[in-house]
């Protein structure tokens, strides 16, 4: 059986990942670059093999920069 994948750009904190993995059929590549975001959605989806986190953000073009996470302000 052929099985879809999903890129998903900002995981967050897995909520669209969870409804996209009720489907045993459907593969997902979740990109998140907030390391606390990544610890969380390793501990939620770690028994699912599906589930593959990629820790980075995503551009337009190539290359490192720096930004700003929302919320974070005066941290």
């Amino acid at each position: 059986m052929t099985k879809r994948i999903i890129v998903e750009i900002g995981a967050n904190h897995g909520s669209d990942t969870i409804n996209f993995l009720k489907d045993p059929d459907t593969v997902v590549y979740s990109f998140e670059p907030t390391v606390e975001l990544q610890l969380e959605l390793q501990q939620k989806f770690s028994n699912n093999e599906n589930f593959h986190l990629i820790p980075m953000a995503v551009d337009t073009s190539n290359g490192f920069r720096w930004f700003n996470i929302a919320g974070q302000e005066g941290l």
